[in-house]
């Protein structure tokens, strides 16, 4: 109960700071904008958009840096050109350098490809729900007092390290998980409440039935078989079928 109490409480106080920060134009603007993004399918196109990310991370860098630390010097000195000028930092920093740091991510990954540090991320972005809420739940148990309460007594760099020990283990149990299973059991959740109806969570092996597989040696699928749902199996077999049938027709009658 009584962590139920902080949390009623905190998230009052957070209410109070999203309007009197006005924070909700801003978090209007960024729904708008990842809405753009996952229309646009730019994140399926990033070698097309090179030149649009390098201008992102440099203007985001050479705006986001500077009013960065005009904020953090302003929330350190309780808001010493008033709260309106804080919240104008605030705004003008967090978006341009979040968009700097994720561009630039992105070119990163563009000229490195083939490093198997990127393949790391795969597994725990596709199980991104989960993730995040575990990370609250591992919050708990180490910081409040139901847990160890370490909370009123480690120093952000320990928060650092304990924070980083977390998504590591994290990294390790979504990949064992995605072995066995097509989503994470939160977004498998999320998935049916979408749909409307039973999705299947574990994976089914079936023989590969894409040439390029054992001709081509495609990396990261297997030569002897490649992990596809039930239900995709089953309706890849009778197209298939029919389209082999349409051309052995239309062969015969040429």
């Amino acid at each position: 109960m009584d962590v139920v109490r902080f949390n009623l409480g905190g998230s009052f106080i957070r209410m109070q700071e999203f309007i009197e920060g006005n924070r909700a134009f801003k978090v209007l603007a960024l729904f708008l904008l990842g809405f753009y993004i996952g229309r646009k399918r730019l994140y399926a196109h990033l070698d097309a958009c090179q030149p649009l990310l390098r201008k992102v991370a440099t203007y985001g860098f050479l705006i986001g840096l500077p009013t960065s630390l005009l904020y953090a010097w302003s929330a350190m000195n309780a808001h010493p050109l008033g709260l309106g000028i804080h919240s104008l930092f605030y705004t003008v920093s967090v978006v341009p350098l979040s968009l700097a740091y994720t561009t630039a991510i992105c070119l990163v990954y563009l000229k490195n490809k083939e490093k198997r540090i990127f393949t790391l991320f795969a597994a725990p972005g596709r199980m991104a729900l989960t993730n995040y809420i575990l990370q609250s739940v591992f919050g708990m148990i180490i910081f409040y007092g139901i847990g160890f309460g370490l909370g009123a007594k480690t120093g952000l760099i320990y928060v650092e390290l304990i924070a980083t020990a977390v998504f590591g283990f994290q990294i390790l149990y979504s990949y064992l998980w995605l072995r066995r299973n097509r989503f994470g059991p939160l977004e498998w959740g999320w998935r049916m409440l979408t749909y409307g109806q039973w999705l299947k969570l574990t994976q089914t092996q079936v023989p590969c039935a894409i040439p390029t597989c054992r001709e081509h040696g495609k990396p990261g699928l297997s030569p002897d078989t490649v992990h596809t749902s039930t239900a995709e199996s089953e309706k890849a077999l009778p197209r298939n079928r029919h389209r082999n049938q349409e051309e052995r027709y239309h062969s015969s009658h040429t």
